[in-house]
């Protein structure tokens, strides 16, 4: 799908159309890297508070999380409106299309 520009702007559209709220925000993704040794005890890395705040209301911060990561977070933990767990959506493809930034 990345290489495919028809096929890019397809899914773009769909999501935005499903995420209407997100089309005049920075997207910034957060895709950590698993590591084998948090099977067991997994954890987010990073600071959701002080990252909301470092972004401010013109940014959104999407969260996808690996599955041992996603099944055990609380989405509690996320009070912040501009970070959202996106952990769930089909296809890191489309995400990776509508961010402006990648963390991994």
């Amino acid at each position: 799908m990345l290489l495919d520009e028809s096929e890019i702007e397809k899914k773009v559209k769909i999501f935005f159309e499903k995420y209407p709220a997100y089309k005049d925000k920075k997207i910034i993704l957060y895709a950590p890297t698993f590591r084998d040794d948090e099977a067991q005890n997994p954890k987010l890395q990073i600071n959701l508070d002080k990252i909301s705040k470092a972004i401010g209301d013109d940014a959104i911060l999407m969260l996808r999380l690996h599955p041992f990561v996603s099944k055990r977070f609380n989405e509690e933990l996320i009070r912040q409106k501009n970070i959202v767990n996106m952990s769930d959506f089909q296809g890191v493809t489309t995400l990776l299309a509508v961010s402006d930034c990648l963390i991994t």
